[in-house]
Formats: structure tokens, C-alpha cells, sequence
């Protein structure tokens, strides 16, 4: 009897461990069926399954509304992220929007691992509209699309209105464009419900200027380059585009990766479309192959260099397509075949030109004198040493797009050990109004001679002046320890109203050089605040003042327009070839060829600011002020 009933208990011990497999396949089953409260198993080994969780695996949202998934990666790898129902919510780097009732699985994928949330989306009895962004930029001409989230009750037309539409017209479609410089208010409406942004109105872009015309990089190795945008004014991102991917990438920040040796074209555009640059980018495993088709090259009298592959550069390899000039070839002379002779000492500028197209590359050469080649001679010419001031350097392009004038300020006031940081300065010193705008149809707003107009932190700004600079430094500098000097050309400004600031010296720059500079200040060990342009490597460019925005002085009948290309920066050292600054926009002690600096300082008045110690002795006694 006892045999009978253990035989019994394992007969029906059997029979439930049968039945839990069928429930286990039924469940798998409706799984499949597409059941979306159920979540998908995974077939990844139990190590893998724990390297990637979810802090979700529930979520419940109303029409419109967002959520974060946060998932926890304990390995290297990418997650991706998938909906399997995208009419009902979306996800962008774990961010939820839902957008119709129903049901949705949220899935994060790493490798062969798939952990999921399921999202239950219900209706929101309130209509839902906003901007995905609360201020947008465009430039003079510029079109965009605004992108907006609507969650309509009913299937209503969306009315859209600008508060100026002489500075932003706006299609019942949502697509606005810029008119004029200045700022004004989108709003769109529908079921009640209102949402607005504000739109600025930037220049047009005119120029990108690249922080290489060509360049070398080795496979597998990576440079960056810089761009600039003019006028300094306009909207600065610009888009990055490799003509041949397979021989080199290029990231949205400027990063070149080189893949596989070849040539390509590395092409940056403004963001309007209206202007583009473009760098040669030459993928090879030889070292220095570039100093050929340098855009400058330094040599010593008695030296040469070819620049023979210069023509690819237009467009061919064969030597008898082109032809080669010298515009001074007293200071070097070029052969047929590319070949540069250094001869006297100065500038040169080589030009190679395709016979049939016209297409032209240039390349300046700077010739210095060789002392040993002159050891025995009665009267050697005199030789300029390299001189190059270490003084702190702060990059603006993250937090101060337009502050170019507050961060080379306090490069120089930490320099001389006074601890102002330039957020420090920006909010304590510096006098900043409002961005110019348009009052009954005329364009108003500050001096920059007096005043910043617009914010340093954004790139929706402008700059100022060297008297407004010295207006700020006088609020804190102890003149008693600290002599302030600026100056400007009073000959191109026409500002004389500012050469009057008490407790600072003024100097008329009309016939001063950045080599008077330099001699003045650098040799004593004084670095300079200087106004030139963003594009200082571009000398054909440079030069004169280039007309940018303009507007009506506030409160007077006086028009000011701004130069395009203005920067400032801090002249920090020069040799024979080249000035050094510490160069808010691109590195600490930049050189830029000597020439196009002057021409440069000319271009913007010719302004500065120099903060020179007193010596102990004198600073007891009074000052006298220098003003002019």
C-alpha cells in the first residue's frame, strides 16, 4: 500500500511539472502574439543580462508629455535605443515623447542584450503646443523651419504671427525668415493655447576663414581645424563636409581622421549657406610633407624650397599647365619648375596660375638674413631676436562666443597677478546694454566706443571699443600702482569725443605700427590689449575697415556701424617674421605674419590698451595725465 502511494506521488509530481512547462510556453506564446505589457525575453547569458538595466520597466504618460529612461551600462559599448511602436511615443537617447494614446516598448540595446519599459500612453484632455527651443538664431536671409510639439484635442489649423515682421516673416507653415538685423517673437496658436520664441536675427555670413588652407595628417592619425565666421558678428557654427570619407572623416567639431592615403577636400559652410572654406587635406605616412604648400614658409638668403605639388592645388600635375611669379623677386625668385631662391630679406608672395582655367594658389615667403653668411662683413644688417612674453591664457569659444575684449582683458590683469576672472569682469566692470533692436522701424542701440551691446556669453553680441575697456578698468585698477595707456587712430575713427578719460593716458595711433608697439611696450615686458581681425592670416582681406551692421546711437541721431572682422586679442612677442599673441580664438602665443597684423591693426582704428606697473618710487608722487 505504501509503494502504491509513493508510486502515486511521483505519477502527479511528473504531471505538475509538465503543466508548468506548457504554462511557461503559453506565456512565451502570447508573448509573441505581441501582448505589449508583457516584456521580450532575452537569450544573453545571465553575465551579460546584468551589464545593462533600466531604471524603468513601467511608464505611464499623457499625450505631449516627456520622460527620462536611465540606462546603467557597467560595460564599454554603445546603447542604442528602439520603439517598437513610433506612432505612440518616440525615444531619443533614452528622452520619451509620447505623442497618441496606446501602447509602446521602449527597448535599450547593447550588442545582443535588450532590456526594455513598457509605455502606456493616454490621452491628454488638455491640448498641448510648444517650441523645442526658447530662442532661435538665424541670419539676414536665412530660412529655417521652427520645430514645435502640437497635441491637438481636435484637428485645428495652427495660426502663426511675428511681432515684427519687418525683422521676421513667419508662413503659415511655420517657416520664418530673417529680413533685417534684430529680434522679434514667434507665436503660434491653436485650441486656446499659445506658445512663443524668440527669433535673432544675425548678419549674413561673408566669409569662413580656416585655420589651414591644407594640411597633412598620417592614416589613423587627427588634427582639428578652426573655423571662423565673418562678419565676427554672425552666426559662428558652421557644417563640416569631407569630399571623400573612405581617404578622410571629418566631425562636426573639425576633428580630421585620416583613413587611407589619398587627397581629399576638407569643406566647412556657414550655417546660413552663404559662405564656405575649404582646406587640402593630404593622407600620407611621410613626415613633414607639408612644408611645400605651407599658405607661408620662412627661409634664410641662400635657401630654396620647391613648390612643385603647389599645382595641385589648381587643379593638375602637370608642370606645363601653369605658370610661376614672384611679385618681388628681389626677395625671392621662382623658376619654371616651382623652385624658390631666398634672396634679400622681406616678403614675397609666389603665385602658381593653370594657363587654361585661371585658377591660382598662392604662397608668401619670408626671407630672413643668414648672420653666418654675413660674419665677415664690414656692415651686417641688424638682426631681430625673438622676443615672447608667458602670460595666462583663457580660450573664449565656449563661454564667451563675443567676449573676445573682457577675456584678453583679463589675460593681461592676471598676468600683472590682479585676480579678476572674466565673468568677474563682464559682471562687475564692464558697462553691457541691450542688443541693438528696431524702434518704430529704426535700428537703435548702445556705443560701443562707451558700451558692449548685446551679452559676451552669447553669440547674440557685438563688442566694444578701447575706451570703453579703459572706462572699465579705471572701477578697480589702482592708478596709484598701475598706469593706464590706450589709444586709437583719430585719422580712419573720427572719434575724438573719447580721448579724454581721466586717470589714463591717450595716444593718437594715426602713424603708429604694432612694431612701435612692440618696441614700447613688449622689450619692457608689457602686453598689449590689441583690436585687429579674426582673419589676420588673410592679408588680401585686410587692411581697411569693412563695413558691418550698423545702427543709430541710442537717444541721438549719430549712425555707427561696426567693422565686420573686429577681435580682440593680446600681443604678447615678434621676431623678424612674425607677431605672438595670446589669441582668444585660437591657442596661447599664435603667430601671424608681420604684415597682415599691421594691416590688420589699421583695419579696426588702431586701437589698444596698455596696463604698465609704476615703479615704487614714482607711484608716491603724482601722476600727470597725458591726455590728448
Amino acid at each position: 500500500m505504501l509503494i502504491k502511494k509513493q508510486r502515486y506521488a511521483m505519477i502527479l509530481v511528473l504531471m505538475m511539472a509538465a503543466l508548468s512547462v506548457v504554462a511557461i510556453l503559453w506565456m512565451d506564446a502570447q508573448s509573441d502574439d505581441g501582448n505589449p505589457d508583457s516584456v521580450p525575453t532575452d537569450t544573453s547569458t545571465y553575465s551579460d543580462l546584468l551589464a545593462l538595466s533600466l531604471d524603468q520597466t513601467k511608464l505611464t504618460l499623457k499625450t505631449g508629455d516627456t520622460a527620462l529612461l536611465t540606462a546603467t551600462l557597467t560595460e564599454e559599448g554603445e546603447i542604442i535605443w528602439e520603439t517598437d511602436a513610433p506612432e505612440v511615443a518616440t525615444v531619443d537617447d533614452g528622452t520619451v515623447t509620447a505623442l497618441s494614446p496606446g501602447k509602446t516598448v521602449i527597448t535599450a540595446v547593447w550588442g545582443e542584450v535588450r532590456v526594455s519599459c513598457v509605455v502606456t500612453v493616454e490621452k491628454n484632455e488638455q491640448a498641448k503646443l510648444s517650441f523645442k527651443e526658447n530662442d532661435v538664431i538665424i541670419s539676414v536671409e536665412g530660412t529655417t523651419a521652427l520645430s514645435y510639439i502640437y497635441i491637438p484635442l481636435e484637428n485645428e489649423t495652427l495660426l502663426w504671427a511675428s511681432s515684427d515682421s519687418n525683422i521676421v516673416s513667419v508662413t503659415q507653415e511655420g517657416v520664418i525668415k530673417g529680413l533685417v538685423e534684430g529680434s522679434a517673437v514667434i507665436a503660434v496658436t491653436a485650441e486656446g493655447v499659445t506658445a512663443k520664441c524668440t527669433v535673432y536675427v544675425m548678419p549674413k555670413a561673408q566669409f569662413v576663414s580656416l585655420s589651414r588652407d591644407e594640411l597633412y595628417v598620417k592614416p589613423q592619425g587627427t588634427v582639428k581645424l578652426e573655423a571662423n565666421v565673418l562678419p565676427y558678428d554672425a552666426i559662428q557654427k558652421v557644417k563640416w563636409k569631407s569630399s571623400n570619407p573612405t581617404i578622410a572623416m571629418v566631425s562636426e567639431s573639425g576633428i580630421i581622421t585620416g583613413i587611407m592615403e589619398g587627397y581629399i577636400k576638407i569643406t566647412a559652410t556657414s550655417a546660413d549657406g552663404f559662405a564656405l572654406a575649404t582646406c587640402h587635406v593630404y593622407v600620407s605616412d611621410v613626415d613633414n610633407q607639408g612644408a611645400y604648400l605651407s599658405d607661408s614658409i620662412m627661409l634664410f638668403t641662400g635657401q630654396g624650397v620647391s613648390l612643385e605639388k603647389m599645382i595641385q592645388l589648381v587643379g593638375t600635375s602637370k608642370p606645363t599647365d601653369v605658370s610661376w611669379k614672384s611679385d618681388d623677386s628681389f626677395v625671392a625668385s621662382v623658376n619654371n619648375e616651382g623652385y624658390v631662391k631666398a634672396i634679400g630679406y622681406g616678403m614675397a608672395l609666389i603665385t602658381v596660375t593653370h594657363m587654361d582655367t585661371g585658377d591660382s594658389a598662392e604662397c608668401v615667403i619670408m626671407v630672413e638674413f643668414d648672420e653666418d653668411a654675413y660674419e665677415n662683413v664690414e656692415n651686417p644688417p641688424p638682426v631681430i631676436q625673438k622676443i615672447v612674453l608667458d602670460i595666462p591664457y583663457i580660450n573664449q569659444r565656449k563661454n564667451y562666443p563675443t567676449g573676445c575684449e573682457s577675456v584678453s582683458t583679463s589675460m593681461v590683469l592676471q598676468y600683472f597677478g590682479i585676480p579678476v576672472s572674466v565673468d568677474h569682469f563682464i559682471d562687475k566692470y564692464l558697462d553691457v546694454q541691450a542688443y541693438p533692436s528696431y524702434i518704430n522701424g529704426v535700428r537703435r542701440g548702445c556705443n560701443p566706443w562707451v558700451s558692449f551691446p548685446g551679452n559676451p556669453r552669447s553669440s547674440v553680441g557685438y563688442g566694444c571699443y578701447s575706451p570703453a575697456i579703459v572706462n572699465a578698468l579705471l572701477k578697480f585698477v589702482d592708478t596709484t600702482h598701475y598706469s593706464i595707456t590706450y589709444g586709437y587712430s583719430i585719422n580712419t575713427a573720427g572719434q575724438s569725443t573719447y580721448t579724454s578719460i581721466r586717470n589714463a593716458t591717450f595716444k593718437d595711433t594715426s602713424h603708429m605700427m604694432v612694431s612701435d608697439l612692440c618696441k614700447t611696450y613688449i622689450d619692457k615686458g608689457i602686453p598689449v590689449i590689441f583690436w585687429g581681425g579674426s582673419v589676420m592670416r588673410y592679408e588680401h582681406i585686410m587692411g581697411t575697415p569693412t563695413p558691418g551692421s550698423s545702427w543709430y546711437i541710442n537717444n541721438t541721431d549719430e549712425r555707427f556701424t561696426w567693422i565686420a572682422h573686429e577681435h580682440c586679442l593680446v600681443l604678447v612677442g615678434y621676431d623678424a617674421s612674425y607677431y605672438y599673441f595670446n589669441d582668444p580664438l585660437q591657442s596661447k602665443q599664435y603667430a601671424y605674419a608681420r604684415a597682415s597684423v599691421e594691416a590688420s591693426f589699421q583695419s579696426v582704428y588702431a586701437q589698444f590698451v596698455a596696463i604698465e606697473p609704476i615703479p615704487q618710487e614714482q607711484s608716491n608722487g603724482e601722476q600727470t595725465n597725458n591726455n590728448g
